[in-house]
């Protein structure tokens, strides 16, 4: 029987997370596998999915976590597709796919991707209910399983870690060039700090200029990139740059695709968010060659290293962070050690044929027969 994925994600938000459900439906499909993922009409995955030559269809819950009528018109999805194995994107949406498994009345495999933790306790009735009708669960770092099995009914055994891989032959060091910084405006010449993430108060951006104002790292400049989620942080974070005098060295960038070639821009990455689940914009500059200053929570320590591959600090330290800063902007020698052996690492633990590889051999270990 061949293995036909369903990637169940109806979100309307649009960032790595929702890139990644995507990208690994893609994959399936050049592995000779069926895939359909099923999301909101009006996302940035819906798009995306058209963007990627992926099958796309809809759902719209109305309400959270139990939605009839969604479960109905997904369990359609699963008799008409042949489903066999479901990717479950959010742990919301856990208890639709039990309904509509249940209503197709099809074998199919249950698959949480896990890849965002809330810590809280799920041990009562319902989601008892819902983890025992799970037959995997996939987490993007070891922290989260342990959580997992602390937290549900889950048994720790069933689930795996798995962190995201990269193309690491289109984020490389290679990359950097005078003519990508020309292409993205940003100045030849100076040292460039980058910020790659939605315009929200959990990204951290405010740290981020701060500790650059703090620094004063002489011809140098900082770039931040990525969607204005929060209208009203941006005004924030564009007075702390007005308060602050940087106009002529803060500028902000939009979201792209081809965050490769942004990273190609960048001597030095900066992840200042309050709490990140696991970053893939760190593993991406990584395999750009970059060194990367993170903050030290979440699963961030599980990829940045102290003076390994880059540096750690305290969410809203940008004293600490501007330190940093400086240290890397005046050490030449230091950025291009940190930065090689990021590289290195991606190589070793983050190449996106190696993780998926695992990731479909794990479902396919626990498929219904």
């Amino acid at each position: 029987m061949s293995e036909n994925y369903a990637y169940l994600a109806p979100l309307p938000g649009f960032g790595g997370l929702e890139m990644e459900i995507v990208r690994n439906a893609r994959n399936a499909i050049e592995r000779g596998k069926n895939a359909v993922v099923i999301t909101l009409i009006d996302s940035g995955i819906f798009d995306f999915c058209r963007q990627s030559d992926v099958e796309v269809r809809t759902i719209n819950p109305k309400v959270p976590y139990i939605s009839l009528g969604s479960a109905y018109k997904l369990s359609k999805i699963f008799i008409e597709k042949e489903i066999n194995i479901c990717v479950v994107g959010k742990t919301e949406f856990i208890a639709i796919a039990i309904l509509a498994k249940k209503i197709s009345g099809r074998k199919i495999t249950l698959v949480l991707y896990q890849q965002m933790i809330s810590g809280l306790n799920k041990k009562d009735f319902f989601h008892n209910w819902e983890y025992r009708n799970l037959d995997a669960v996939i987490t993007l770092a070891e922290y989260m399983r342990k959580d997992l099995s602390k937290t549900t009914v889950f048994p720790y055994e069933k689930s795996i870690a798995i962190p995201v891989g990269r193309d690491l032959d289109k984020f490389n060091p290679g990359n950097k060039s005078v003519d990508i910084r020309r292409k993205y405006s940003v100045p030849n010449g100076k040292i460039v700090f980058g910020c790659v993430g939605r315009i929200e108060p959990l990204k951290g951006f405010d740290t981020a200029i701060r500790a650059y104002a703090e620094a004063s790292v002489e011809n140098s400049c900082l770039i931040i990139a990525g969607n204005v989620t929060n209208e009203e942080f941006y005004r924030e974070l564009k007075k702390i740059i007005s308060d602050l005098h940087l106009e002529v060295s803060v500028h902000f960038k939009p979201f792209t695709l081809d965050v490769h070639e942004m990273m190609g821009c960048f001597d030095i990455f900066i992840l200042p968010s309050l709490c990140e689940t696991f970053g893939f914009v760190n593993i991406e500059a990584m395999a750009t060659g970059l060194p990367v200053l993170g903050t030290s929570c979440g699963g961030v320590p599980e990829i940045v290293q102290d003076n390994r591959n880059g540096f750690l600090f305290t969410q809203h330290d940008y004293i600490e962070l501007s330190r940093l800063m400086k240290k890397l902007a005046e050490d030449s020698e230091l950025r291009i050690r940190l930065g090689r052996q990021a590289r290195a690492d991606a190589e070793e633990r983050y190449d996106n044929r190696k993780q998926y590889e695992k990731f479909f051999q794990y479902c396919e270990k626990h498929k219904s027969k």
